[in-house]
């Protein structure tokens, strides 16, 4: 899913097969439903933040807030839940009291009965990660944590990061991977 042949988003599933939920808004960019056989809902994340109407057009939106507002009752309605991807926010950014500051973000999906797997295992508070997931222009001094995954009506084992050595070669973000079972 994207406006460019070139890059976009997209998840991949290996044993169930998903659909594109009903509720899908093209101008919500980068932002995907999926509702999985098991009834399972994901939406996966590429956020443009403030950039979304400048590079897509008018009416276009691209911060997490934004999507959360929009699929918010669609999520709500599900037992289990994954809201996955690239937010390209973290708190140590947040100012003022905005909607789509981190801190907000991250409350609102508290309140729709969400985690942050990886903050969860590694007990780290938001803004103070010891494991990066974005490195700016591929430098391994510019380390940023801004891609998470979410979890409702599930546990999670253990979460792990891809390193910069392992993973640089293919992107300046690396993959978060989580164990996770029913609750």
């Amino acid at each position: 899913m994207g406006h460019d042949n070139r890059k976009g988003l997209g998840i991949l599933s290996f044993k169930e097969k998903a659909a594109i939920g009903p509720s899908f808004n093209p101008n919500l960019d980068y932002f995907l439903p999926l509702v999985f056989e098991s009834g399972l809902k994901l939406l996966g994340v590429w956020s443009f933040t403030h950039r979304a109407e400048k590079r897509f057009g008018v009416g276009h939106k691209g911060h997490v807030s934004d999507a959360l507002n929009y699929y918010g009752d669609w999520l709500r309605d599900s037992d289990q839940a994954i809201v996955a991807g690239d937010f390209n926010n973290s708190v140590i950014w947040d100012k003022r009291n905005k909607e789509s500051n981190f801190y907000q973000t991250n409350q609102k999906l508290e309140s729709m009965g969400f985690f942050s797997s990886y903050h969860s295992v590694r007990a780290e508070a938001f803004g103070n990660e010891t494991a990066s997931t974005f490195f700016h222009t591929k430098n391994e001094l510019k380390p940023y944590h801004i891609d998470y995954l979410f979890l409702k009506g599930m546990k999670t084992g253990g979460v792990e990061v891809g390193t910069y050595k392992d993973w640089i070669r293919y992107s300046d973000h690396m993959p978060i991977t989580a164990d996770c079972f029913s609750a």
